[in-house]
């Protein structure tokens, strides 16, 4: 298996609050993704933290462990570093996180908040967006695990959300833009991990990423959907060395060429789960 993952600065912030770390352990692959919440301070520091954090947890066993429980260690852990800093801001590990592992058996993801799933399968993709309804507050905060270190501020959120989160799930058998796809929606509680599994042979590819990915914009302003951007993210000439870099610094040429821009941070982790079946389509 091969790993890569890239993070860039939106076009429209002063400091890159998204994090992304990828790698090797044994036998184990990992690729995550973190995204600092914008309305809150030092979330740069805080979304590395949870990464580290959630690499701690692979070290101490559990990458396939039970999702609240590995949940709750990884925002304890990180509260663990954020305690040194007496002078960081208590909101600092306001940030999702996004993780996929894969091992000789079974790949997992997970989302803590929101964020993009794309898993390329042997016969075709399965994307899932995942975004919260603005709270009464017209606020589009996701559930962040920092919320659990405040029971107040917990219920504070609990009581503001109008609407619980929404799932939009796409799959298509071949190429993303050949063939008829399928869209499903659903809605489910604001505070349910969204998690997906297979068995190794089932997937190709999984990459998560932040919902940077849906603030593409052309020159004239026209919203990019996300689903658009799937295969500039995704797509590679190879899938040796540092394939996602690449791709994404050649995404960042051809926008630049193109006048688009992106508004929010965007990051993106990948796990090559089956480098011999992954075709450039």
């Amino acid at each position: 298996m091969n790993t890569d993952h890239y993070y860039e600065i939106g076009h429209k912030h002063e400091i890159c609050e998204d994090y992304a770390a990828s790698g090797l352990l044994g036998e184990l692959a990992f690729a995550f993704v973190s995204d600092g919440c914008s309305a809150s301070t030092d979330v740069d520091f805080g979304s590395r933290a949870l990464i580290f954090a959630a690499k701690d947890a692979l070290l101490n066993g559990m990458a396939f462990a039970k999702a609240e429980d590995l949940g709750d260690f990884i925002i304890g852990r990180a509260e663990q570093a954020g305690k040194v800093f007496a002078s960081m801001h208590p909101l600092a590990l306001d940030a999702t996180l996004l993780m996929t592992v894969a091992n000789e058996e079974r790949v997992r993801l997970l989302m803590f908040g929101d964020g993009v799933f794309i898993i390329r399968r042997p016969d075709g993709l399965t994307v899932v967006e995942v975004e919260y309804a603005p709270t009464v507050n017209d606020n589009p905060a996701p559930f962040y695990l920092s919320y659990q270190l405040d029971l107040e501020r917990l219920k504070n959120y609990a009581n503001s959300c109008g609407k619980p989160k929404t799932i939009r799930t796409t799959t298509c058998d071949g190429p993303l833009k050949a063939i008829e796809i399928k869209t499903v929606v659903e809605t489910v509680p604001y505070d349910r991990v969204t998690e997906l599994s297979f068995r190794r042979e089932e997937v190709t590819m999984a990459a998560v990423v932040s919902d940077g990915i849906g603030t593409f914009r052309e020159g004239d302003d026209t919203r990019i959907d996300c689903l658009d951007m799937i295969d500039d993210f995704t797509l590679y000439k190879t899938t040796k060395g540092s394939f996602q870099q690449r791709r994404m610094m050649s995404l960042k040429r051809e926008c630049r060429e193109r006048m688009r821009t992106h508004g929010d941070d965007i990051s993106i982790a990948t796990i090559i789960v089956q480098p011999d079946f992954f075709k450039v389509q």
